[in-house]
């Protein structure tokens, strides 16, 4: 059986979170001057690899699958903008830590963490009702 399409997104949202919540506990225990393991670091690029698996290939399939085929090249185009504009506000994000405050690092990807649960959680709930918009691809 395979998964709806929004479901994979949910997952991978999901497996992004918890990704970063492994550098939530590692920035916590940075903080207190102890050294932590590169484990943390192996686990979080684990579960985000596993999670763009969950979106990429299943975002650029579902693009293929959905648009019309006049308009196909410039609507795969347009998931590549969306890529490099959300790298902009990843950066913008990114920016805004100030490097003589490193206590506020746990914060900063609890952030994350939060907006990830919360995108996908809205996506799992939803997507019964976005089914029609998806044409019930897989």
């Amino acid at each position: 059986m395979t998964l709806p399409l929004l479901i994979k997104f949910a997952i991978g949202l999901f497996l992004l979170a918890i990704g970063y919540y492994i550098m939530v506990l590692a920035a916590k225990i940075a903080l207190t001057g102890v050294k932590t393991s590169s484990l943390f670091l192996i686990s979080t690029f684990l579960f985000h690899t596993l999670g763009e698996l969950c979106l990429s290939p299943v975002g650029l399939s579902a693009y293929t699958k959905l648009a019309p085929k006049k308009y196909l090249s410039q609507l795969m185009g347009i998931w590549f903008v969306a890529a490099a504009l959300g790298n902009l506000f990843a950066g913008l994000f990114a920016g805004g830590f100030n490097a003589e405050n490193i206590q506020q690092m746990p914060e900063l990807f609890m952030s994350i963490v939060w907006f990830c649960v919360i995108v996908g959680g809205i996506i799992f709930v939803l997507q019964r009702p976005l089914k029609t918009w998806t044409g019930g691809i897989k």
